[in-house]
């Protein structure tokens, strides 16, 4: 869980280095103030022909701090413990250290005052004494590092100390390696850590390093340029070295690592040997804070399946393609289903029903991709982020996540099928068989991912509990409309009473937290599941992923069950004005969809993972808002008469839901 650990209203703070002195916890950092940051303008080059013109940071006054913990476990700057490196540069920054019996080293980077950048080394025999004055170790002097070398990692390891850092050519960042006996005279052995091919994370630049040994593997921690956030490789040798992909990326408008999530630092635990992820992060402002990502573990450490790649001749091509679509289609839709405002041309087709636009992009014969835009930087990312981590516990459409001049995109391959909303009236047995499925990996991750409520964990859709009182709200404001309140006979049997009060207790319930949150999609109606051709099924979208109220997860697949299902046939509504009563009268189209909707099978399957009814009940009330607007907006309608029907299967299944009874 991502947590601030240091932030100063117009100050800079990043490059954290974690370590044990002493046995107490400490921290180096560089800190400087906002205001003696220095910026020019400059070229900004990927490793295609493109360039793009930004304000590049140039230097600073920063210096090099000592942070520990306090009696609250809290981190705090130590200000009376510093360097005075900064006296003999114009600027310093990303600072590392090694303490054995005797000696202690800190490696450092420092601005000379011809502009370039090198890796200087201070020791002291032991702490207490003044530290030596700083010396060259690394310094530009290779076609790769010829401009900057800077933001050292060293490890001792079998006899020898090993340093990673950033080497800049004037174009890009790349990660270099070397060597050395004494820690201070050094072989450089090259670059390691490459730029990433066209439109990765990381093709604009491999930056900052932080380098641990873990067991018998090398595990790094560093910066995608590109993405600007902070990746992880692994290695047996620290030489070679495999790219596993992001484990963090920026977040959204009003988060401290909005612009940047930077600089990171990896820790092992002497506690539980855990591996720690610390990390620096940019705002709006420009401010950077020290921020805790949490723990690495296997599912970032192991060696993951091979990604979904797309060509790089396809990756050349879209920026073309997109860059001829007219603006108004890449705006975000109201109605997602509506098709008056879709793009087609010879090689691109429009997606419906998204709300965001996305795009069915010809790239060969018999061969199209799917490209998602999104609705912004942080849902893209987000989105990836999700799928990521749901990937290992359901099936999925491939993604793979590219930058075109520097914007986000989601590309997959497109996957011919059908959605399983619309495969339940054509194959209602295979479709519970498959929801059977779906439903036991959910309640696997449910369990495997749940947590108390906290405001710090929660994630929402665009569907907030604000948001969702106020559709409720909207039908309250109808109530004495007679639908609402006369009693309403569901199949000539059930009086289920005037549907005016489980609104208002709806609303009621959702003005309270819940109780349980847990990963999963976020959008996971059966829409957004695809049933292939060989009849196995892939879920796609995970934009809203994240630490999810459960009811909320529940309610979606529920809520889909009675609006997308097509479930409802023989429909019949009457408004009996003297006995105040609607008549609700349907059947089922399959016997596997009425069990579905009238019996306990749902409740079965989420009976290991703590759910409230009352509170789901009060989630698919408010989503059913836009099936009910026909009653007030339409008048009589087939369209009217649908939403009262699944009204009326809704108020039936959870009284059932919340009581004990068997079946209806």
């Amino acid at each position: 869980m991502k947590r601030e650990l240091l932030h100063e209203k117009g100050a800079i703070l990043f490059a954290p280095y974690v370590f044990e002195s002493n046995m107490k916890l400490k921290m180096l950092i560089t800190y400087g103030l906002r205001k003696d940051m220095c910026f020019e303008d400059k070229l900004w080059r990927s490793n295609r022909d493109n360039s793009l013109v930004e304000r590049w940071y140039v230097g600073g006054k920063n210096r090099i701090r000592i942070c520990q913990l306090d009696s609250n476990n809290k981190w705090e700057i130590n200000q009376n413990d510093t360097f005075d490196f900064h006296k003999k540069f114009l600027d310093v920054m990303g600072a590392c250290f090694i303490e054995n019996d005797l000696n202690q080293w800190i490696w450092f980077s420092g601005k000379e005052h011809n502009g370039t950048w090198s890796i200087f080394v201070s020791t002291r025999r032991i702490q207490g004494d003044r530290w030596s004055e700083p010396q060259v170790a690394i310094f530009p002097d290779m076609t790769t590092d010829c401009q900057h070398t800077y933001l050292p990692s060293v490890l001792y390891d079998n006899g020898y100390f090993h340093l990673w850092y950033a080497g800049r050519d004037g174009n890009n960042r790349r990660i270099h390696y070397a060597v050395s006996r004494d820690g201070i005279e050094w072989i450089k052995k090259g670059v390691v850590l490459d730029c990433g091919a066209l439109g990765e994370l990381d093709e604009y630049a491999c930056d900052c390093p932080s380098v641990i040994k873990y067991g018998n593997k090398f595990i790094m921690a560093y910066g995608g340029g590109t993405a600007r956030c902070v990746m992880l490789a692994t290695s047996d040798n620290g030489y070679r070295w495999e790219k596993l992909g992001p484990v963090t990326f920026r977040g959204d408008k009003e988060a401290l690592d909005y612009a940047y999530a930077f600089y990171p630092c990896l820790y092992v635990s002497s506690i539980d040997n855990s591996i720690e992820l610390y990390y620096s992060g940019e705002n709006r402002l420009g401010e950077w804070s020290i921020l805790y990502f949490g723990k690495i573990n296997n599912d970032y450490t192991n060696k993951i399946a091979k990604s979904y790649k797309p060509d790089i001749n396809f990756l050349r091509d879209i920026d073309k393609e997109i860059r001829n679509i007219p603006h108004k289609y890449l705006s975000k839709e109201n109605d997602s289903n509506s098709f008056d405002n879709v793009y087609i041309s010879k090689k691109i087709k429009q997606i419906r029903p998204s709300s965001t636009p996305v795009f069915r992009i010809s790239d060969k014969e018999n061969d199209s991709k799917v490209v998602k835009l999104g609705r912004s930087r942080f849902w893209v990312e987000n989105e990836y982020r999700g799928y990521l981590k749901l990937k290992k516990y359901i099936t999925h459409v491939p993604m793979a996540l590219r930058y075109i001049n520097q914007k986000p995109l989601l590309i997959m391959p497109y996957i011919k099928g059908s959605n399983l909303a619309s495969y339940a009236s054509s194959n209602s047995k295979k479709f519970i068989i498959i929801l059977d499925n779906i439903l036991n990996k959910f309640v696997k991750l449910t369990k495997k991912t749940i947590i108390k409520y906290s405001e710090e964990r929660i994630s929402y859709s665009l569907q907030t509990p604000d948001v969702l009182m106020g559709w409720l709200q909207e039908v309250i404001r109808h109530s004495k409309d007679k639908i609402f309140s006369y009693r309403l006979i569901d199949n000539t049997t059930k009086d289920l009473g005037p549907m005016c009060y489980e609104f208002e207790s709806a609303r009621n319930i959702l003005s309270y937290y819940p109780k349980w949150v847990a990963y999963f999609s976020g959008d996971n109606h059966f829409k957004n599941f695809i049933v292939t051709d060989d009849l196995n099924y892939l879920m796609l979208d995970f934009e809203f992923s994240g630490y999810l109220d459960i009811d909320y997860s529940v309610a979606k697949f529920i809520g889909s069950a009675i609006k997308h299902l097509g479930a409802f046939e023989n429909i019949s509504v009457k408004i009996c004005d003297e006995r105040k009563e609607i008549q609700v009268n349907y059947n089922f189209i399959s016997i596997e969809l009425r069990n579905l909707l009238t019996t306990t099978w749902l409740k079965e399957h989420f009976k290991d993972i703590p759910v409230n009814y009352e509170r789901v009940q009060a989630y698919v009330m408010s989503k059913l808002i836009f099936r009910l607007e026909p009653i007030w907006k339409d008048g009589q309608s087939y369209q009217r008469d649908l939403g009262i029907v699944m009204l009326s299967c809704a108020s039936r299944l959870f009284k059932l839901l919340i009581g004990d009874d068997n079946e209806i």
